[in-house]
């Protein structure tokens, strides 16, 4: 009688983050018998876990290993991310409204382990959420605003306060092999006396509560971003300027997705745009290397600070004792920081477009802080407690495996 994790991820780091963070805890409580669908096995790094291939549509549709996990299964983990949120597509909640479903009818006990939820704006999107969450027995809600949210939906689910699954279990930073260290070494050589940063930036405002996803539509969905990340890039070229001229920062351009996996999702394309404008500074580099997530984690360690758009980029970086700035461009990002006790990190995307100067100055005030990385511990150690307190209570109704 085994677990199924079955929540589709291509190459997302973040949402990869995550559920290795999860399952890491998981194996560790000796919860072992869990069968995980991924894209390569590589994706859970070295824990002992049984693994098999996604299916047609979003898994909806599961090969046939799937079909054999769910006949033998006992319950589903879907672990980490955001699907409870109608600001892209109604689809994507239709969607895990007939797969949850389906593992209802399979006598199959859900669990959703540190998920958010939101934007939930249209009447018929807070409709579906709730009979989605009706067939969930128990959702651990990585943020307050999430929790509030879900709360006043009024469901029969059961609500647990928790983190991101960032913030707990071992991302596995050890696992980075020889060949990956070398590369780390490479991109992070120091050339300059100054700081070393991690910069993140993400396709925006082509998000709209549509039934059609925006990965059916690029050329409408990309149309309504042009003006506003045309904006966006320029106040990020002001700010990487700022940033070599006042405190002759080292800048690492950094994607939140695997290279070469989502190219339609990657932040790739526009982050060598910004290179463009600094052809001839070595000191601010795209770094388009393959890394899988514990060499990922590790390349982040070495930073002295990382400025996210992509919210996993600054918790990931946090998770290993890096201060970490977002960028935050819709509710998630200032209230996960603000749980964390690091509400002050955060600036909202409209005012890094009005001021690049006050990222500077966060920046600065940071960095000159030497209490910072103190914070950071503090903060990550007091959800790392809290999500293991949660994952010790809920192991107690899977099975285990010798």
């Amino acid at each position: 009688m085994s677990i199924f994790c079955p929540r589709v991820i291509n190459g997302n780091r973040g949402d990869l983050a995550s559920r290795l963070g999860i399952l890491a805890a998981l194996e560790q409580l000796g919860i072992r018998d869990i069968d995980v669908s991924c894209r390569h096995d590589t994706d859970i790094a070295s824990l002992r876990l049984r693994t098999l291939r996604h299916g047609p549509l979003v898994n909806l549709v599961p090969p046939p290993s799937g079909l054999h996990v769910l006949r033998t299964a006992r319950s589903v983990i879907w672990t980490g991310g955001l699907d409870l949120q109608d600001d892209s597509s109604l689809v994507k909640l239709v969607h895990t409204l007939i797969v949850f479903s389906l593992y209802r009818l399979l006598r199959l006990k859900i669990y959703v382990l540190m998920q958010g939820a939101g934007p939930l704006d249209s009447r018929l999107g807070r409709l579906l959420t709730r009979h989605i969450l009706n067939r969930v027995h128990t959702f651990v809600v990585r943020d307050s605003d999430s929790f509030r949210l879900l709360r006043s939906l009024n469901s029969r689910c059961r609500l647990i306060p928790g983190y991101d699954g960032i913030f707990v279990g071992d991302l596995r930073p050890e696992d980075a092999s020889p060949e990956e260290l070398q590369a780390i070494d490479r991109v992070c050589r120091r050339r300059t006396g100054g700081p070393l940063i991690g910069f993140n930036l993400r396709l925006w405002f082509h998000f709209t509560s549509d039934w059609i996803p925006y990965q059916f539509s690029r050329n409408r969905y990309l149309r309504r971003s042009t003006e506003k990340m045309a904006q966006l890039q320029a106040a990020a070229v002001r700010y990487l300027r700022l940033l070599r001229r006042e405190i002759d920062a080292e800048i690492l351009l950094i994607s939140m997705y695997e290279p070469g996996v989502q190219p339609w999702e990657d932040d790739l394309g526009y982050l060598r745009r910004l290179k463009t404008e600094f052809p001839d500074d070595p000191a601010i580099r795209v770094v388009d290397i393959p890394l899988r997530m514990p060499a990922f984690t590790q390349f982040l360690s070495r930073l002295d600070l990382m400025v996210g758009m992509r919210l996993h980029s600054a918790l990931v970086a946090l998770r290993q004792g890096v201060p970490a700035i977002n960028l935050n461009y819709t509710l998630k990002g200032r209230g996960i920081l603000r749980d964390l006790g690091l509400g002050d990190c955060v600036i909202d995307v409209e005012q890094f477009m009005a001021r690049p100067e006050s990222a500077l100055e966060l920046t600065c005030r940071i960095l000159d802080d030497p209490a910072a990385r103190q914070r950071v511990h503090e903060a990550v150690g007091a959800a790392v407690r809290r999500n293991g307190e949660v994952l010790r209570q809920l192991a107690e109704q899977f099975p285990r495996k010798a």
